[in-house]
């Protein structure tokens, strides 16, 4: 069976316009071409992409019709986002309005916690859970890249001792957690143990612009606050940040770089700046796990992860493995986002000033961890979708 409308989708955005229409993500072909069922494709932003919008609009009525008896199901995306504030909208506007039953909607999401909020409103509106998986892009695509260039990896013989740099992190969108590390870290004068990427994107973000919410946002940790404030003119005045110039696309921020290895190899952890981070206030405080995490594994890097707690926990969902005792994971269980942030930058500092016996053990440990964990990436077995219901 298929996904009918693949060759002419839709896609709602967030001011309830309709998008340019574009060809269905290949990965998503792969995943339903040999389902059993047909599948009607309509991809969201969020929340509000469903409630501004008028579905019956990009719907043709005969597949509505269909729809409803089950003999084809809605198959609504966020994958690569973590985004919950659609489920509300799902229930209204098309379990409600369009009178389509549960049962035949599937959500794909980019976060697992998403089945929480999905319990929760179905109880609420006293209806049935609507289907949902978890999908992790890039868990499938990034390994076939590697099968068609490269084979034989191993990092056992990553054991050299010296290194021009200690870690590497991308940076990308300045949401709040990657600058408020990089200040962090050039505050305890760490900034230049690693290779760093933090600088202009899409959202037009800089130092001077970010400063006041950072600040405001750390002003109740005593420790972090003061680290803030007492190297304020170093923070405002710190240049862009480069290590590469990815597009930030979806056609290429899941993209394998061999060229990128020199980095990896130079270095002797990843710190990953997952998509979210802070779980109070305005900001999404979903787990997902992106390219970001994926990329260590796919160079054979241990990694520290900055996400909202429990992110390793998924990690090793999938079947890897992380890296304690090398590496204190102790933050991953931190409720406090601060105290989250300030227990990974200690541990930063910590790896960076290993030498000698010290670092021979962490690498020779590692890298057991790190062939393991990239056997397991290169698994064709490996599942990129979950259904959690």
């Amino acid at each position: 069976m298929a996904i009918l409308n693949a060759l002419h989708i839709i896609n709602l955005t967030e001011e309830g316009a309709v998008a340019a229409m574009h060809p269905v993500p290949g990965m998503l072909v792969d995943i339903f071409e040999n389902d059993e069922v047909d599948y009607w494709l309509l991809p969201v932003d969020n929340g509000l992409s469903i409630t501004n919008s008028v579905i019956t609009n990009i719907i043709p009525d005969d597949i509505l019709s269909r729809i409803r008896t089950g003999s084809i199901f809605l198959l609504l995306t966020n994958m690569f986002e973590a985004f919950t504030n659609l489920v509300d909208p799902i229930y209204t506007e098309i379990v409600y309005k369009l009178a389509i039953p549960e049962d035949n909607v599937l959500l794909l999401s980019g976060t697992p916690d998403i089945i929480d909020i999905v319990r929760r409103v179905s109880i609420e509106r006293c209806k049935k859970e609507i289907k949902v998986a978890w999908v992790i892009p890039f868990l499938k695509g990034i390994p076939n890249q590697i099968r068609k260039t490269y084979s034989g990896t191993s990092f056992s013989n990553r054991t050299q001792t010296k290194f021009n740099k200690k870690f590497i992190n991308f940076g990308g969108r300045w949401r709040l957690h990657r600058p408020a590390l990089v200040a962090l870290l050039l505050a305890k004068n760490l900034l230049d143990y690693g290779y760093v990427s933090l600088f202009e994107h899409d959202d037009h973000m800089n130092w001077n612009k970010i400063w006041k919410i950072l600040i405001d946002h750390h002003r109740l940790n005593s420790i972090a606050f003061q680290l803030l404030e007492e190297n304020k003119e170093k923070i405002i005045n710190l240049p862009p940040q480069y290590i590469d110039t990815v597009k930030l696309t979806p056609e290429h921020i899941g993209m394998y770089y061999q060229s990128m290895s020199t980095y990896y190899n130079d270095t002797y952890f990843s710190v990953v700046s997952e998509t979210n981070y802070y779980t109070t206030g305005s900001f999404i405080s979903t787990r997902c796990l992106t390219e970001k995490t994926l990329k260590p594994i796919a160079y054979g890097h241990p990694f520290i992860i900055l996400g909202p707690p429990g992110t390793l926990r998924l990690v090793r969902q999938l079947g890897f493995k992380t890296f304690s005792p090398c590496i204190n994971e102790s933050y991953d269980e931190e409720l406090d986002d601060i105290k989250r942030m300030l227990m990974i930058v200690d541990e930063i500092e910590r790896l960076c000033k290993l030498e000698g016996d010290a670092l021979s053990e962490f690498l020779v440990i590692s890298a057991a961890i790190c062939n393991h964990n990239y056997a397991v990436f290169m698994d064709p077995r490996i599942q990129n979708i979950i259904l959690l219901n």
